[in-house]
């Protein structure tokens, strides 16, 4: 997640089964973020990236029923509510092209808006978690 950029010889797909893989881990591993929260997020400034993936885990884990999930991810989310940047950012394409960026700025998710992340991952495009 610290990444500042993933290398553009990935096709797009694989770059955002990568992401799809970091929401599984996320859903997987919802009682360690608490202690990678305290490890090594906030230290990085990436508590926006995180606060963006465990949103899109949340909203995965409510389509499936899984309250338990949700009940854990929504905690995690307020924490790091507390804490989110003003700053924008990308999810790990930080070279991303001014005209993607303009694009993105408009065309992204209300979650994505809202964590200040350049992204247009949504929860119905990935099709691994769903």
């Amino acid at each position: 997640m610290s990444t500042k950029d993933l290398p553009d010889r990935d096709p797009p797909e694989e770059r955002s089964f990568n992401l799809v893989a970091i929401c599984f881990i996320t859903n997987r591993l919802r009682s360690s973020i608490r202690r990678l929260y305290n490890d090594r997020v906030k230290v990085g400034d990436l508590q926006n990236r995180l606060g963006f993936v465990v949103s899109l885990a949340t909203q995965v884990a409510s389509s499936k029923g899984d309250h338990a999930a949700v009940s854990t991810l929504a905690a995690v989310e307020q924490r790091l509510e507390r804490s989110r940047l003003v700053r924008e950012d990308t999810l790990c394409r930080e070279g991303m092209p001014q005209a993607e960026r303009r694009w993105l700025g408009t065309a992204r998710s209300p979650e994505a808006a809202h964590w200040n992340l350049l992204s247009d991952l949504r929860p119905e495009r990935l099709p691994y978690a769903a």
